[in-house]
C-alpha cells in the first residue's frame, strides 16, 4: 500500500504569505543544541499568543508527503537526529518515542506541543485530524492542555519531519507532523512507554498510582471535559479491577464504566459507548440513558425508544433526568417517522439550518422503491458500473433518499488580499478530511460504505483493519480522493438551495459555498437529462424524483447545470476529482458524440445565447447573433429527436422570448416562454432545480405583463412550494422572483402594475402561511 503521496501545492500562495522559495521534497539538516533552543523559543512565543481562531497560514501549510495506513506490527525505533537526515520523508516501519515538555495548545485545526526524544533533541509537533469534533461541528479543543499535558509519553509510527514554515522561514528548524491519528500512541505511565520501547507488550498497562488516586485523576479529567484522557484512565482502572476480580469493587467498576461510556458518547464514539453502557445497563439509569442516546445516534431509534419507555417510569422522582428522557423520547419518535416513512418536518429543518447553530439529528431514509449501489450496464456502450435503480414505479415529487452528512463544512470569511478560490479549496479539504477521519475513527462500521465510494476514477475495495484490529485504516490519500470525487455544494446563505460545485479555479471570491459528503447521495450517477434532483437542508441531503420514473429505470441526478453546451460540460467533467475526471455516458451526450451536425448546432446555439445575454455586448436584433433561417433549420433538426434532448430548441425559445419582450410584443414573449418552460420540464423535470426555478420566474413575469394574474398566481404558488419558502423569507423571495425575470417585466413596472403584483403576493403569502400552519 502506498504510504506517501505527492500533492500539488499552489506555490504562489505560499510565496505570497511566507516569501518561501520552493523546497525540495527531501533534504538533510544538521541538528545541534541551538536548534532545540530555537524550537523551544518559537513554541513558547506561539503558545503565549494562543491563536485559536482560523489562521489561513496554518490551513495552507500542508505537507507534500502524508502518512498512510500502518504497515508493520514491529516497527524499528528511530530518533529525531535520524529523521533530520531526510526531511519531508515518511519513515515507514519506524517508530519514534517522545515526551512532551510543554502542555499542548490549539491553533488552526491542529494540536501543537513541544516534544523531546531520549537523546535530548527538541522539536515542535503538530497533530492534525486529532481533535475530536463536538455535536455542533466545532473542534473540541477546550481541554487540550489536560489531554496532552507536560510529561506525556508518546510514540509516533511513520514519523515525518518537515520544515517549520508555519512559524519560521528558516528551513533548519524542523517540526514533526502527524496527520494520521492512528500513528499516535499515548502512554499514561513511563513504565508502559519503556516496556513498549523494549519490545514488551503494550496491552497490559502498569499502574503506579493506587486505584483511588487514578480514579480521582480520571474524574478530574472527566469534569474538565478532557474526555480522551478520561477514557484512557478509566480503561486502565477497569483493566486493573478485572485482573484482580475483586467483588468488593463492583460499585467502583460501575462508576468507571458509566463515566467511560459517557466520555465515549461526548466524543461521538457511539459504537464504543453502546458496547460499554450495555454491560451495565441494568445497574443504573444513567447507563441506560447513555445506551439509548448511543443507539439513537447510530440510527436505531426503535431500540432507543423501547429503552426510554422503560426508563421513563424509573426516573419519575428525578425531574431533570425525566425531562431529558422525555425530550430524547420525542426525538426518537420523530426519527422513527423519518426513517420508516420519510416524514420530515421540512419547515422546522429549514429554520434550524438558517440559524447556523447546532443542527439536530435527523434519521436517514431510503425509499423502498429504489435500490442503491446495484450493478448497471449502460445501453450506449455496454459499460458496467454501480448506480441507483427504480424497483417500482415512482411519481414526481417522491422522496427517494434523505441522509445526514458524513462530513460537512462551509467556507469562512476569507481575506480578499489572497486568492480566495485556492484558499477555499484548502479550507474545504482540511476541514472535510478532519471530519471524515474523526467519523471513521468514531464509527468503524461505516468504513466499508465510505471506502466503497469511487475516487479518482476507480472503485475502491473494502479496506482492511489496522494491526490492532480496532479502527479502520485511515488512508489520507484515499480519503481526500473520495471527498473530492463525491462532494456536493450548498449555498449557505440559503441553506435549502443546491449549488453546482465548480472546480476551485473557477470559484468566484464571494461564492457562499458549503461543501459536504453524503454517502447515499454519492451513489447517484450523473445525467444531463436527470430524473431526480438533490436538495440540501442544513447538513441533511434530500433526493426527490423530478419526474415520473418507470420501474427498472436508472435514477440519476445532475452534477452541473445542463443548459451549458456539450463542450463546456465535457471540459467540466474532465476537471472533476482534481483532474481525474470522467466522460458523461448519458443518452444526451451519447447522441451529441455520435452526431457531429447536432453537436455543432448545439454549440452554435449556446454561443449565440451567451452573446445575446452578455452585459458587454448590445444587439438590436436576435438575427445579429443567430439568423431566423438558421434558427428555423436548427429547430427542425432538433424537432426530430426525443423531447428530453431538445436543449437547443429550449434555448432558441428563450432567445426569441427575450427579443419579443424587448420589442414590446408581450403575447409573443409569453408564447415563447411557455414553449421553453414546457420543453424545460421534459428535459429536467420539475422540483427545485435552479433552471426550473428560473423558468417559472420568467413565466410569472410574462403572465403579469399580459394581465393574466390568475395564471401568475398559480405559478407563484407552485414556485413557493418548490422552494419551500418560509413566511419570514417571503419578502426576499419576492425580490428574487423579480430580479430573476427583470428582462420581461422591467419596462412595465408602473404604479398600477406594482399594486397588482403586491396584491398577488399577499394572496399567495396568506395561503402559504395557512398551509404551513
Amino acid at each position: 500500500k502506498a504510504c506517501a503521496v505527492s500533492r500539488n501545492i499552489d506555490m504562489d500562495l505560499i510565496e505570497l504569505q511566507h516569501s518561501l522559495e520552493t523546497l525540495p521534497k527531501e533534504y538533510a539538516i544538521s541538528l545541534d543544541e541551538s536548534t532545540s533552543e530555537d524550537a523551544k523559543k518559537l513554541f513558547d512565543e506561539k503558545a503565549q499568543q494562543q491563536q485559536q481562531p482560523l489562521s489561513i497560514t496554518q490551513w495552507l501549510s500542508r505537507p507534500s508527503i502524508e502518512q498512510g495506513p500502518l504497515v508493520s506490527d514491529n516497527p524499528k525505533e528511530t530518533f529525531i537526529a535520524d529523521l533530520s537526515s531526510r526531511v519531508n520523508f515518511v519513515w515507514t516501519n519506524h517508530i519514534l518515542y517522545l515526551q512532551t515538555i510543554r502542555p499542548a495548545f490549539v491553533e488552526g485545526a491542529a494540536a501543537w506541543t513541544l516534544v523531546q526524544d531520549s537523546k535530548g533533541d527538541v522539536v515542535a509537533m503538530s497533530l492534525w485530524n486529532y481533535l475530536p469534533i463536538k455535536a455542533n461541528g466545532k473542534l473540541h479543543f477546550d481541554a487540550i492542555a489536560d489531554e496532552i499535558p507536560t510529561g506525556t509519553y508518546l510514540a509516533i509510527r511513520q514519523p515525518l519531519l518537515v520544515p517549520n514554515s508555519v512559524w519560521s522561514r528558516s528551513t533548519s528548524i524542523p517540526m514533526l507532523r502527524v496527520d494520521n491519528p492512528t500513528c499516535l500512541q499515548i502512554f499514561e505511565e513511563r513504565q508502559d512507554w519503556e516496556s513498549t520501547k523494549a519490545g514488551g507488550p503494550s496491552s497490559s498497562p502498569t499502574i503506579l498510582m493506587n486505584i483511588d488516586e487514578l480514579k480521582q485523576a480520571a474524574d478530574e479529567a472527566f469534569q474538565k471535559q478532557a474526555y480522551q484522557s478520561a477514557c484512557r484512565k478509566y480503561q486502565r482502572i477497569l483493566q486493573a479491577l478485572d485482573k484482580e476480580n475483586n467483588a468488593d469493587q463492583l460499585e467502583l467498576k460501575i462508576h468507571c464504566r458509566t463515566n467511560l461510556a459517557d466520555s465515549f458518547l461526548q466524543l461521538g464514539r457511539y459504537e464504543q459507548a453502546e458496547q460499554c453502557a450495555r454491560v451495565i445497563q441494568d445497574t443504573n439509569t444513567k447507563a441506560q440513558e447513555i445506551l439509548a442516546q448511543a443507539l439513537f445516534h447510530m440510527g436505531q431509534p426503535n431500540q432507543a425508544k423501547d429503552l426510554l419507555l422503560d426508563l421513563r417510569n424509573k426516573v419519575k422522582d428525578d425531574p431533570k433526568q425525566a425531562k431529558t428522557i422525555q425530550s430524547l423520547l420525542g426525538d426518537c419518535l420523530q426519527a422513527i417517522m423519518e426513517e420508516k416513512m420519510g416524514n420530515y418536518n421540512i419547515r422546522k429543518m429549514m429554520v434550524e439550518a438558517s440559524l447556523f447553530t447546532e443542527l439536530p439529528f435527523h434519521a436517514d431514509y431510503q425509499s423502498p422503491k429504489v435500490s442503491l449501489g446495484v450493478p448497471i450496464t449502460r445501453p450506449s456502450d455496454g459499460m458496467e458500473y454501480r448506480g441507483v435503480m427504480a424497483t417500482d414505479d415512482i411519481k414526481e415529487g417522491d422522496l427517494l433518499t434523505s441522509t445526514r452528512a458524513f462530513a460537512f463544512c462551509h467556507s469562512p470569511r476569507i481575506d480578499s488580499n489572497f486568492k480566495a478560490a485556492a484558499q477555499k479549496k484548502d479550507l474545504y479539504e482540511v476541514r472535510q478530511v478532519h471530519q471524515a477521519v474523526q467519523h471513521l475513527m468514531n464509527r468503524p462500521s461505516l468504513a466499508s460504505s465510505f471506502y466503497h465510494l469511487e475516487a479518482a476514477g476507480e472503485i475502491l475495495d473494502q479496506q482492511e483493519e489496522t494491526v490492532e484490529s480496532k479502527y479502520p485504516v485511515i488512508d489520507l490519500a484515499k480519503i481526500r480522493g473520495i471527498l473530492e470525487s463525491n462532494r456536493f455544494g450548498v449555498d449557505v446563505k440559503h441553506p435549502s438551495s443546491p449549488m453546482e460545485l465548480k472546480p476551485p479555479s473557477e470559484e468566484a471570491e464571494g461564492d457562499p459555498v458549503g461543501v459536504g459528503l453524503w454517502l447515499a447521495t454519492s451513489m447517484f450517477n450523473h445525467s444531463c437529462t436527470p430524473n431526480a434532483a438533490w436538495t440540501p437542508i442544513g447538513n441533511q441531503m434530500m433526493v426527490y424524483a423530478s419526474k415520473d420514473i418507470p420501474k427498472g429505470t436508472e435514477v440519476c441526478i445532475s452534477y452541473v447545470h445542463v443548459a451549458s453546451s456539450y463542450q463546456e460540460r465535457k471540459e467540466r467533467f474532465l476537471k472533476w476529482s482534481g483532474g481525474n475526471g470522467f466522460a458523461c455516458g448519458c443518452e444526451w451526450c451519447h447522441l451529441l458524440r455520435s452526431n457531429d451536425e447536432l453537436c455543432a448546432m448545439n454549440e452554435e446555439v449556446q454561443k449565440a445565447f451567451r452573446r445575446m445575454t452578455a452585459s458587454n455586448e448590445q444587439f438590436d436584433s436576435i438575427n445579429e447573433v443567430l439568423s431566423k433561417s438558421r434558427r428555423k433549420r436548427i429547430s427542425k433538426a432538433f424537432a426530430k429527436v426525443t423531447k428530453r434532448f431538445r436543449h437547443s430548441l429550449y434555448t432558441i425559445h428563450m432567445m426569441e422570448a427575450l427579443q419579443h419582450a424587448d420589442d414590446g410584443y408581450r403575447e409573443s414573449a409569453r408564447d415563447s416562454v411557455e414553449a421553453a418552460v414546457e420543453l424545460g420540464y421534459e428535459i429536467r423535470g420539475g422540483l427545485r432545480q435552479e433552471t426550473r426555478t428560473q423558468d417559472l420566474c420568467c413565466l410569472i413575469a410574462v403572465y403579469m405583463t399580459c394581465n393574466q394574474d390568475d395564471k401568475a398566481k398559480s405559478v407563484l404558488e407552485t414556485l413557493c412550494q418548490y422552494q419551500m419558502v418560509l413566511p419570514n423569507k417571503f419578502e426576499d423571495f419576492q425580490t428574487f422572483v423579480m430580479m430573476s425575470s427583470m428582462t420581461f417585466w422591467g419596462p412595465y413596472q408602473n404604479e398600477p402594475f406594482m399594486k397588482r403584483w403586491a396584491l398577488l403576493n399577499q394572496q399567495v403569502w396568506e395561503a402559504r402561511s395557512k398551509a404551513l400552519k
